[in-house]
């Protein structure tokens, strides 16, 4: 649970804090993004899986 936090400061240290906010940001979208199209690809094998019985 701590670990984001020590990552903040620990990164801030070496970069503006704007550009460790943006990382930041950014490290969840990517994830999130990821797993849609996990998830889309997923899906779209179990329904060619059904159709094809």
């Amino acid at each position: 649970m701590g670990l984001p936090a020590i990552l903040l400061s620990v990164i801030i240290r070496h970069t503006s804090v704007e550009a460790t906010m943006t990382g930041f940001a950014l490290a969840p979208s990517v994830g999130a993004v990821a797993a849609v199209r996990v998830a889309i690809r997923l899906t779209e094998r179990r329904l060619g899986a059904a159709r094809h019985g």
